[in-house]
């Protein structure tokens, strides 16, 4: 639904009923829509978990290279969450088991629609001075005028 947060504390909720295949399905749900730990949370389920381990075990086979790929996409995500970054191509880039992983150039779509795009216009004088003007700011520092008596 969108709701990264949401799907992390799903699939947490899975993983502590016992409910391991719900649990990896609700964090790959919650990666793609931004979410940072749930990716972490991934790549620690794919390294050679004991059930013991509650916090990560998952009941998934050790995969090295699906460790390292979501080690890549948590890292990522960690590093552009200010700027709303997804991964929409999730599952071109690391598909659940048993889907065999395909080649990856290292690279995601968000980032590559992002560099693509043109950067936004500066606003107008005439939008700065009427911004300024109503919030008594002066339109050069942006700084609040002195109160006059």
């Amino acid at each position: 639904q969108g709701h990264s947060m949401a799907g992390r504390r799903y699939a947490s909720y899975a993983s502590v009923t016992k409910s391991y295949e719900d649990a990896v399905v609700g964090y790959q749900l919650s990666t793609k829509d931004g979410d940072d730990i749930s990716a972490h949370r991934l790549a620690r389920g794919f390294e050679d978990r004991k059930p013991s381990d509650r916090l990560y075990y998952l009941a998934l086979k050790k995969d090295e290279e699906r460790v390292a790929r979501y080690d890549k996409i948590s890292d990522f995500l960690l590093h552009h969450e200010h700027l709303g970054a997804k991964i929409p191509d999730l599952d071109d880039i690391v598909p659940l088991p048993p889907a065999p992983l395909p080649e990856w150039d290292g690279t995601f779509k968000w980032k590559r629609d992002r560099d693509a795009a043109a950067p936004p216009s500066p606003p107008s004088e005439e939008l700065i001075q009427r911004m300024a003007a109503e919030k008594n700011l002066d339109p050069e520092t942006g700084l609040p005028l002195p109160a006059s008596k």
